[in-house]
């Protein structure tokens, strides 16, 4: 019996993919409806090793950055559910949440998703104007952007008026995903964003405002108290790009056996844009260039620790949409204190079905 089905099954497999890369074309399933996407990134990185700098090698290594897999769909008219896999990570379910929209304008998730925090940080990886995320926000956001909970996002939009407002609040276990809780208490997420300007001209601007509160873990001081704040400004037009966001976090330790309290925080921001040029060939249909400037500061109460980078790229289009494209990127690192020749070079070619 196994062997009679194995055929009837593959078949199945197959044609749901095909249906799926022709435009997100919805796939019958069991009970609802079902989409299948994914994408495919090759990488390419060479970074200078500075022998003053311990533990920082040249590195020049090519890598599959992700193998996504992401079933998405609705299983009557007010629920739907969304499934993500990346089989390149150590741990490949990235998202595993259901929704619900019985409020109007309001949807509620509980699983693992996106936390509602920095703009950067929720953006698809294979829709990032830049290869790599900016420093702050892949040490100031929550791990890989995701946590385990429970999210209510409010969105209210007119058809014929550019203008628009969405808040989500989340409560999560604050110790990113795939992990169980480290603590009793829950953090919260909060992001407020829209465009309150009405005019034509402004439909692609929004700005977001964010704040994070929880009850951070490290292993030396165990748990504490912690509060994260952020603010960002986008605006997205067909030919051009741009978006600066800062992120600010502040965390606080009580030292075992009556040793004090520890202080941390850290701080950063980074402006980026891109200007999309058509082409006249059918193979090669855009080609953007993008640029970014950045600064991080890991520990803002000790001098002479800040970083600022400088990357340049290019992405090459073949298709809209970011289906397939070529991205290229030259990053320059500038330190506070000892320089360090670390500047990096990376490629990367992602097929987006």
């Amino acid at each position: 019996m196994a062997r009679r089905s194995a055929p009837y099954l593959i078949s199945i497999l197959l044609i749901s993919v095909a249906g799926a890369a022709a435009d997100y074309e919805v796939v019958k399933s069991t009970h609802g409806n079902l989409i299948i996407s994914g994408y495919a990134i090759g990488r390419y990185a060479y970074q200078n090793g500075d022998e003053l700098a311990v533990g920082a090698p040249t590195v020049s290594t090519f890598s599959l950055r992700s193998a996504s897999l992401i079933f998405r769909g609705d299983v009557f008219k007010y629920a739907g559910y969304s499934i993500y896999f990346d089989v390149a990570c150590a741990k490949p379910l990235m998202d595993a949440y259901g929704t619900l929209d019985v409020i109007p304008y309001t949807e509620f998730r509980a699983g693992q998703f996106l936390v509602p925090f920095s703009r950067e940080s929720y953006t698809s990886t294979s829709k990032l104007l830049l290869i790599d995320r900016s420093m702050v926000t892949l040490n100031v956001a929550p791990p890989l952007g995701r946590d385990v909970g429970a999210q209510l996002e409010f969105k209210l939009q007119s058809h014929d008026r550019p203008d628009w407002v969405s808040l989500a609040v989340a409560a999560v276990n604050g110790s990113g995903p795939n992990r169980v809780d480290e603590n009793v208490a829950k953090d919260v997420a909060v992001r407020v964003a829209g465009n309150p300007l009405p005019w034509a001209t402004t439909k692609g601007l929004t700005f977001e405002g964010y704040y994070y509160l929880g009850k951070p873990y490290t292993a030396p001081y165990g748990t504490g108290d912690g509060a994260r704040y952020g603010g960002c400004v986008a605006f997205d037009h067909e030919r051009f790009t741009f978006q600066g966001e800062l992120l600010y976090r502040e965390q606080t330790f009580q030292q075992p056996a009556g040793g004090g309290t520890v202080d941390l925080s850290d701080a950063g921001c980074y402006l980026h844009g891109s200007y999309k040029h058509p082409l006249p060939w059918p193979w090669l249909q855009i080609v953007e260039p993008a640029a970014r400037w950045e600064r991080y500061d890991a520990a803002r109460n000790i001098p002479d620790d800040a970083a600022d980078a400088v990357t340049g790229g290019v992405n090459l289009h073949f298709d809209p949409g970011h289906h397939c494209k070529l991205m290229a990127n030259y990053q320059h690192f500038t330190e506070e204190g000892d320089e360090i020749d670390n500047d990096k070079i990376s490629a990367q070619f992602q097929v987006r079905f």
